[in-house]
């Protein structure tokens, strides 16, 4: 019997993934994935970040068992974790549109449009 590597089962994968989903959702969300275990029936797999796990347990979910199912692994779970060291690298306001708190500019402050000489001490009620 023939063990095939782990990197192997998940190279397969992703070849059946591209061919479903076309190159460029496959290259934004799965190129940049890697396959680090593989156990009996479970795949661990890191992504850079947590987006990319919900986005692909939520939105491929069907596509990856199908193509597990393709290759013949069927029985398999993916655990989509993030890579530690992607993790450390993209956290805070090094991704692209994301500032800290302490970084994000303060709105402009709206200029009053009312006229000073109008207040409360000129107001005259009338019946």
């Amino acid at each position: 019997m023939d063990v095939e590597a782990p990197r192997d089962t998940w190279t397969r994968v992703l070849g059946k993934i591209e061919d479903k989903i076309g190159a460029h959702p496959f290259n934004t969300w799965f190129r940049p994935t890697k396959l680090v275990d593989e156990s009996g029936s479970n795949l661990t797999v890191w992504v850079p970040n947590d987006l990319f796990a919900a986005w692909l347990q939520t939105n491929y979910r069907t596509v990856i068992r199908d193509a597990l199912a393709e290759i013949g692994r069927g029985e398999a779970n993916v655990d989509f974790r993030p890579d530690p060291a992607t993790v450390a690298v993209t956290d805070g306001a090094s991704v692209p549109g994301r500032r800290r708190a302490a970084e994000r500019p303060e709105p402009p402050r709206p200029t009053p449009s009312l006229n000073p000489r109008d207040s409360f001490d000129s107001f005259v009620v009338s019946s």
